[in-house]
């Protein structure tokens, strides 16, 4: 293992590193830093990471991350965020629940990233309402597993947006009103 280390589920990594090896023309926006930022420098041409924790904000990161503190009250009015979420390859939420929604940002995310890009969201079964907002909006592919500080948790990986031609929006109304 590497370190520094994202706090992710191994089996998430390993699948990660594996299967997208070519990732230096690629840019990653994540939301909530640490010491992956360091790690995923080393991968990506260009890193994008946003935190409201001012100690964490204020860590030395390589020329390629571009580091922000974020305000939580006005980060979704922010026309530079808005512009990396609809330009960034891959999109990694992580940031405190406690100070500001994981499923603010799943949403937000949702309607302002471009097409391609994957979504990846730590801790899924600990943040319910932003893994159940994507798993109504995306295709997914769940990790569980250990991660680093040795919890059991999920890593879940969201691609392809599910459109009327892969599955039918009354069947998903007739689901949310039985639950």
């Amino acid at each position: 293992m590497e370190s520094p280390y994202p706090n992710l589920t191994f089996t998430f990594m390993n699948f990660f590193l594996l299967n997208f090896k070519d990732l230096k023309e690629k840019t990653l926006l994540e939301i909530g830093s640490g010491e992956s930022t360091a790690f995923w420098s080393s991968h990506f041409k260009s890193v994008y990471s946003y935190e409201n924790d001012p100690q964490w904000a204020s860590m030395d990161v390589a020329e390629n991350v571009d580091l922000v503190l974020y305000n939580p009250t006005t980060i979704f009015d922010d026309d530079l965020f808005k512009h990396r979420v609809s330009t960034s390859d891959f999109i990694i939420v992580d940031n405190n629940p406690k100070v500001l929604s994981r499923e603010l940002f799943c949403k937000f995310v949702e309607k302002h990233q471009k097409s391609n890009s994957q979504v990846i969201l730590d801790n899924g079964t600990w943040n319910l309402d932003a893994y159940n907002f994507m798993l109504g909006k995306y295709f997914c592919m769940d990790f569980p597993g250990k991660n680093k500080g040795k919890g059991t948790t999920v890593t879940s990986l969201f691609f392809g947006k599910k459109t009327s031609k892969y599955f039918d929006p009354e069947q998903i109304k007739i689901w949310e009103k039985d639950s």
